[in-house]
């Protein structure tokens, strides 16, 4: 289908730029004419590659460098084999970082509004296509696209410099240089502090049994598959993970300071949900594994804690304790004990949450505990979320 721009005026000529350092999209788009137009109002200030086809630009996007990836894609919808949707929804469960924009008829739209949520579509536009509105839209996603790549960045940077303190510390005590430091130096964190956060932690149920019946190689190299994914998606809602408990992980959101509950309660969604997918590329020998999730908001302390010869980031408050607890309680689902059904199935994952994150925004469903029923530690606790897949 031709595209039909509105207000298109005649192309200029590109002029010569530093073409090296532009973002790079991706155009796809079975009709050339559409593909020529769309370069040729893009390419000022895009790299620009082009596809004929959803099967040529997933190709394109999977031999594509990961130093230089895409920052957007821009697809029509309706094209030969398979529609622009339906790579969306791929490269969504591909857990691909481009923010994508489709083109769409009005005849289209209520189709595309169903798959939004599932392909992650960051804007869909109409046509006759607005230039205007097509160009803020590109400039959007580009720009979203840098600042999570630079969220991203800082936060691996932070988590860089803590380790990187802890094992300088091990270093200067095993050369006996402890000297050449003041033993009470302050830490790169600064000043301890109390800051409202949410806890997430994180299992993987059924590891220990797996562990026992291969080797030590593959042992590591499931947990770094695994782990991948999860770390992407807690990145890119504002996480960071703050340390790795075997086969399990504790993440914290909020340490920047801002409102940490919704970003938080995506995160673990987006985890519940595309957690199956996970599994399946990790192929058969992940069919018994189960993720746990446990997450808590309230206020802690953060600081550093340990020694001049080992010290680390610490999260001092109820949210940690209760997370955990709360990862925990998720074996009732499992058991044949008399509360086996009170949280419902658990095919493959389960997350529970703590009653203070439960509100009209929240995705899990709410869960009142008889008082028989007892999360270890929190005996007071009797409203819970829970939220599985």
């Amino acid at each position: 289908m031709k595209l039909n721009f509105s207000a298109v005026t005649d192309l200029d000529e590109p002029k010569e730029i530093d073409r090296e350092h532009l973002p790079k999209i991706l155009i796809v788009d079975d009709e050339a004419p559409n593909r020529n137009v769309l370069t040729g109002l893009l390419q000022k200030k895009y790299r620009i590659d082009t596809a004929d086809s959803a099967e040529q630009a997933l190709k394109l996007i999977h031999l594509c460098d990961p130093t230089d990836n895409y920052c957007a894609i821009v697809s029509d919808n309706i094209m030969p084999g398979t529609t622009g949707i339906q790579m969306c929804v791929q490269l969504e469960q591909e857990h691909h970082p481009a923010p994508r924009i489709i083109v769409t008829g009005y005849a289209e739209l209520g189709s595309v509004i169903d798959a939004i949520n599932e392909a992650h579509i960051f804007r869909y536009i109409t046509k006759p296509l607005d230039v205007p509105v097509l160009l803020r839209a590109v400039e959007e996603a580009v720009g979203h696209f840098q600042m999570r790549e630079e969220n991203g960045r800082l936060m691996g940077i932070v988590k860089d410099m803590l380790e990187t303190q802890s094992e300088m510390a091990k270093v200067l005590s095993a050369n006996n240089l402890d000297g050449a430091f003041n033993q009470k130096m302050t830490p790169v964190t600064g000043e301890p502090r109390r800051l409202e956060v949410c806890v997430l932690f994180a299992d993987v149920r059924g590891f220990s049994a797996f562990s026992e019946q291969v080797g030590a190689s593959e042992v590591i190299a499931m947990l770094r598959k695994l782990f991948e994914p999860l770390h992407n998606i807690i990145y890119e809602a504002g996480g960071i993970v703050d340390k790795h408990l075997g086969d399990g992980l504790m993440a914290v959101f909020g340490l920047s300071g801002t409102s940490s509950h919704q970003a938080a309660l995506n995160a673990c969604k987006k985890i519940v949900d595309t957690y199956p997918n996970i599994q399946k590329q990790l192929g058969e020998q992940s069919a018994d594994l189960k993720l746990s999730l446990g997450l808590a908001a309230g206020e802690v302390v953060v600081g550093m804690l340990g020694s001049h010869r080992r010290s680390e980031l610490a999260i001092i408050g109820r949210p940690a304790n209760l997370s955990a607890r709360l990862q925990e309680f998720t074996k009732n689902a499992l058991g044949n004990g008399p509360h086996r059904d009170l949280l419902g199935q658990f095919p493959k994952v389960m997350a529970i949450c703590d009653e203070r994150l439960l509100g009209p925004r929240c995705p899990f469903q709410p869960v009142n505990l008889p008082k028989n029923c007892i999360v270890r530690d929190f005996p007071d606790l009797r409203h819970l979320g829970v939220l599985s897949n």
